[in-house]
């Protein structure tokens, strides 16, 4: 497991305890319950606290610093009208378009948000792509067609014969992998959008999330955590019986149409997609490691957002 991938589980547990800590504090009339029993809360304790100090102390300034923000947005946090819930999601709901790995909820079940969090990094999916893994099937419920199978074979069944020389080693491992997979990719993704009017909002719901949440982004080299709302379906931003919302957040207009789908200027890594309302999605196609594999990672950047997605900056204590 790599030392990103615990910190980012690590950064979980100081978000939730750091998030129980300051509500307890800051209001102590909402009852506050932190969900302890799930196994994952243990894996992502046993995490932070195989942390270095130095570590902890970075976790716990980049939690820190987005609550009071999160507090003006949402003023249930404040309310006293029955217990808060805390809980954590594990990574396996984001297959499903559930993004949240955070959940605050009260009790009643009437009002609910939810935390992606994101620790040195912005990417929104971390998938792969092989001769057995039908993409659009998962993505969007359609399965790839005949033609994407026959255009990838070629190149998996190279890689099949290359597996066990390093990456390295190959020569124009650009033109010959990387380039004809993500000419598939694209014309694939492009005969899905042809295919149903449902496709671009159906794309946002498993890249980006079914669910409403606020994006937190904790840099650490800027000591600054960003929070960024994804206000999808209006579930964010609710007044509270006796406070409306410091500032206002706009509903977000989702996708209707593909406009275009083409690589990147000058780079044989990268496909952007553009999508009306102000969506433009970046996905990045590399090996992910030393050795030749028979599939390959597929890194996905939210590049354009549409009116309505601020970021809002948070300098750490």
């Amino acid at each position: 497991m790599s030392k990103g991938y615990t910190l980012g589980r690590a950064f979980e547990y100081a978000c939730l305890t750091q998030l129980e800590k300051y509500l307890r504090q800051s209001f102590p009339d909402s009852g506050v319950v932190l969900d302890q029993g799930a196994s994952y809360y243990l894996v992502v304790k046993s995490d932070y606290e195989s942390c270095s100090e130095a570590e902890r102390e970075k976790l716990t300034k980049g939690a820190e610093a987005f609550l009071p923000t999160l507090s003006l947005l949402e003023p249930m946090l404040k309310y006293p009208g029955g217990a808060l819930l805390l809980s954590l999601q594990t990574d396996n709901q984001g297959t499903k378009g559930d993004v949240r790995d955070v959940l605050i909820s009260r009790n009643d079940g009437k009002w609910e948000i939810g935390l992606s969090l994101k620790h040195n990094h912005t990417a929104l999916k971390h998938s792969r792509l092989s001769k057995d893994i039908d993409f659009a099937d998962s993505w969007v419920g359609s399965p790839c067609s005949d033609r994407y199978w026959e255009d990838i074979k070629p190149v998996f069944d190279a890689l099949e014969e290359k597996k066990g020389v390093k990456w390295s080693e190959l020569e124009s491992k650009e033109d010959m992998v990387y380039v004809p997979i993500l000419r598939a990719f694209t014309r694939e993704l492009l005969r899905q959008s042809e295919k149903s009017k449902e496709f671009p909002k159906r794309l946002v719901d498993y890249l980006v999330g079914r669910y409403d949440f606020y994006k937190i982004i904790s840099a650490d080299s800027k000591k600054v955590t960003y929070i960024e709302p994804f206000n999808l379906n209006g579930a964010l931003n609710q007044s509270s019986p006796d406070q409306a919302p410091a500032f206002p957040l706009q509903k977000i207009s989702t996708p209707t149409r593909v406009v275009t789908m083409v690589p990147k200027q000058n780079s044989k890594t990268t496909v952007e997609l553009y999508m009306d309302n102000g969506w433009q999605f970046n996905f990045r196609i590399h090996s992910a490691s030393t050795y030749v594999e028979t599939s390959l990672k597929l890194d996905v950047q939210l590049a354009g957002c549409p009116v309505g997605v601020i970021m809002m900056l948070c300098p750490w204590k």
